[in-house]
Order: C-alpha cells, then sequence, then structure tokens
C-alpha cells in the first residue's frame, strides 16, 4: 500500500518495482513523491 498525502492505495506488485525503479532512476526522494509528480504531469496534459 502506498500513502500520498491522505490518499492511500494498493498498487500490484510489478508496478510497485517499476515504482522503486522510477525513484531510483530519476532521483525521487520517496515513491510518494514520484506519484506526486506523475499525477501532476497528468493533469497539466490534460488541461493543455
Amino acid at each position: 500500500m502506498i500513502l500520498v498525502g491522505v490518499v492511500s492505495f494498493y498498487l500490484p506488485e510489478a508496478l510497485e518495482k517499476r515504482l522503486e525503479e522510477v525513484v531510483r532512476l530519476y532521483g525521487y526522494c520517496s515513491k510518494s513523491e514520484a506519484i506526486r509528480d506523475a499525477i501532476r504531469l497528468l493533469i497539466i496534459g490534460y488541461f493543455e
């Protein structure tokens, strides 16, 4: 389970491993930070 702000949700194991790779490769401090950034980018892309 991942906690982002006040929201928590379950990630399948394969997605959790990929998220750990993204954190390591792109220098995020945590999985939560990477998820917040991904959500931010999705929102920005949606409104462009």
